[in-house]
């Protein structure tokens, strides 16, 4: 198991509890943070699985900052995967 996949195995538990909690802002964070762990890992349709999450949670919770975040992780992913127009807004 590479540091990538470790990390994983601790993100998700986090992202639940964050969830459960309705604190949107740690859920986008972790969200992202996850999105990223699958980025480098290659797993790019996770990473935007992750990715479009992230940026649902950052919308409720209204903090800027994470929208930009989440939308620049996943246009990286998009354009990574030859998806052009994919990069200019989240995944559904």
């Amino acid at each position: 198991m590479g540091e990538g996949d470790r990390a994983i195995t601790h993100l998700i538990p986090g992202v639940d509890l964050a969830k459960r909690q309705r604190n949107d802002w740690v859920a986008s964070m972790g969200l992202v943070v996850l999105g990223l762990s699958h980025y480098f890992g290659r797993r790019n349709e996770e990473a935007l699985a992750c990715f479009a999450d992230a940026h649902t949670h950052a919308g409720t919770d209204g903090r800027p900052r994470m929208l930009g975040r989440a939308l620049s992780c996943a246009a990286d992913a998009h354009l990574r995967l030859g998806q052009y127009r994919g990069g200019q807004e989240p995944a559904p």
